[in-house]
Parts: C-alpha cells; sequence; structure tokens
C-alpha cells in the first residue's frame, strides 16, 4: 500500500534522526526494494522527501565512518 506524504516523512525523518546504522539501513533496503517510494507526489513534496532521504544516507556513511574509524584511535 502507497503511503501518504506525511507518512513517508515521518517514516524517513525518523532514520534521518535516528544513531542507530541499523535502522537506517533498515530504511535504506526498503525504500531501494520500492522503485514508486518517490513516485505520486507533487514535486515539491517529492523534493522534500528526497532532501530527508539524503540526509538518511549521508547520515548513515557518517555513523559507519565513525564505527570504522573508532576501532583505530590511538590511546
Amino acid at each position: 500500500m502507497k503511503r501518504t506524504f506525511e507518512q513517508a516523512r515521518v517514516f524517513l525523518t525518523r532514520a534521518a534522526m535516528s544513531q542507530s546504522l541499523e535502522e537506517r539501513e533498515a530504511v535504506i533496503a526498503e525504500v531501494r526494494r520500492d522503485p514508486s517510494f518517490f513516485e505520486g507526489y507533487p514535486p515539491d513534496q517529492i523534493a522534500l522527501l528526497q532532501d530527508i532521504w539524503s540526509d538518511v544516507i549521508n547520515g548513515a556513511r557518517e555513523i559507519a565512518l565513525a564505527r570504522s574509524t573508532a576501532g583505530k584511535a590511538v590511546l
């Protein structure tokens, strides 16, 4: 079932706000499985969802990088 814009916005925003890499990865996987996730909304709403999506992706990269460098810190 297609999410309403508000449902999609909340879904992505929760992931973007999460510090959990696993939660972000689960959302990323779900969105990537649904090729129509960003379809069916007005252009301004699509742009907002894509901006939040970008935050989800970039945040996941930052968390993963922080994890990988945390183990390499010299004490």
